[in-house]
C-alpha cells in the first residue's frame, strides 16, 4: 500500500504545484465588503487575529512574526491564575481529520491561535481565496521560540514525547540555548491519566511558573487535551512531531521538499508502515475537495452563466 500512495500522490499534488508556482489564475484577494471566494466563510478577526477558513478550519491570518510576538506577548502578559491560550498548528491530515472528529474541530475553533502549518494549505488559500499565507510550521516556530524565551527569562515546561525523547530535547535545548530556563518536564504515560494524576499535573506545571508549555502528544489528542485544560496558566503550543526533529532524532525534510509541498513525503518514507494509510486518505480527500472548489469556482466565476454560488466544501 505504501507503494500505492508513492505513485498516487503525485497525481494528487502536481495539479495544486502547477497552480500554485507557475501562477494559474487564482481567486482574487477579497475585501470585507466582497463575497468570499469558492464558498469559504468571510476573513474574520477573533479578539487575538483575523482568521479565515478553509475546508472548515479555522486558521489565524498572521506572518510568522506576528504569530510569535503574539504567543510571547500573551505568556508574558496574562496574569498568573489565567489561562494564557493555546495554539494549533494545522496540517493536511488536521485539517481533513477535523471534518468528522468533533473534539479536534472543537479544539480548534476555540484555540487562540491555529498557524498554517502546512504549506498545502498556504497554497489552497492562495488558490481559493487569493490569501497569500505564509507557512508557520511547529519545527521552526519551537526552537525560535525557544531562543526568543531564553533572551527574554521566560520560563518553559516540555511535556510529552517518549522519556528519552524529552530527555535529549531537555539537552539539546540547553545546549542550543544556555540561558533557557526548563522548569518542568515529563512524559506521560500512554494510557488516559486518572482524575488524581491529571489533577496534579495541572498542579505541577501551574506550580513551575512556566510561561510557555509545549505539548507534543500526537494530533488530535495534544489539540483535545489543551482544549479540556483551561486550568492551565502557561501558553500551551501544540508542536507534536517537533520534539523528535528539534532532539535530532529525526531529518527534517530538505528545503526544496519542503518548498514544493513534499514535506509528508518525505516523512512517510521515514516511516511507512505507520503514515501510509493517514497520508493516503487524508492527502487524497483534501485534494477532492480542493478540486471541487476550484471546479466551483471556475462555474461561479469563469462562466458567464454558471453557477452564482461556489459550492462548500
Amino acid at each position: 500500500m505504501a507503494g500505492l500512495l508513492l505513485f498516487w500522490s503525485p497525481c494528487l499534488t502536481s495539479p495544486l504545484l502547477i497552480a500554485y508556482f507557475c501562477g494559474m489564475p487564482i481567486a482574487k484577494p477579497h475585501s470585507s465588503s466582497q463575497q468570499p471566494a469558492m464558498g469559504q466563510t468571510p476573513n474574520t478577526t477573533s479578539s487575538h487575529a483575523p482568521t479565515s477558513r478553509l475546508m472548515g478550519m479555522k486558521l489565524s491570518m498572521l506572518s510568522f512574526q506576528d504569530g510569535l510576538t503574539k504567543v510571547l506577548d500573551l505568556a508574558t502578559s496574562t496574569p498568573k491564575g489565567q489561562p494564557a491560550g493555546y495554539a494549533c498548528f494545522a496540517n493536511v491530515h488536521m485539517t481533513i481529520t477535523a471534518r468528522s472528529h468533533q473534539p479536534l474541530r472543537s479544539a480548534t475553533d476555540q484555540a487562540t491561535f491555529v498557524f498554517t502549518d502546512g504549506k498545502p494549505l498556504c497554497a489552497a488559500l492562495r488558490l481559493t481565496q487569493g490569501i497569500s499565507q505564509e507557512r508557520i510550521a511547529g519545527m521552526d516556530f519551537m526552537p525560535q521560540s525557544l531562543a526568543l524565551a531564553a533572551d527574554r527569562g521566560l520560563k518553559v515546561y516540555l511535556l510529552g514525547g517518549s522519556p528519552s525523547t524529552n530527555d535529549k530535547v531537555q539537552q539539546v535545548a540547553q545546549q542550543a540555548y544556555p540561558n533557557l530556563q526548563i522548569v518542568g518536564a515529563e512524559s506521560p504515560p500512554f494510557r488516559p491519566l486518572t482524575p488524581a494524576e491529571d489533577n496534579a499535573l495541572i498542579n505541577r506545571i501551574n506550580a513551575s511558573g512556566a510561561d510557555l508549555l509545549y505539548v507534543a502528544l500526537g494530533c488530535p489528542k495534544q489539540e483535545v487535551w489543551m482544549m479540556e485544560r483551561d486550568r492551565i496558566w502557561p501558553f500551551m503550543l501544540g508542536v507534536g512531531g517537533a520534539f523528535p526533529v528539534f532532539a535530532g532524532l529525526e531529518a527534517r525534510a530538505p528545503q526544496w521538499a519542503q518548498r514544493l509541498s513534499l514535506e509528508w513525503l518525505y516523512r512517510l518514507l521515514q516511516d511507512p508502515k505507520r503514515l501510509w494509510k493517514r497520508y493516503l486518505l487524508t492527502n487524497t480527500h483534501f485534494m477532492l475537495l480542493l478540486g471541487w472548489l476550484l471546479i466551483g469556482h471556475f462555474l461561479a466565476y469563469c462562466i458567464p452563466n454558471g453557477r452564482k454560488s461556489p459550492p462548500q466544501a
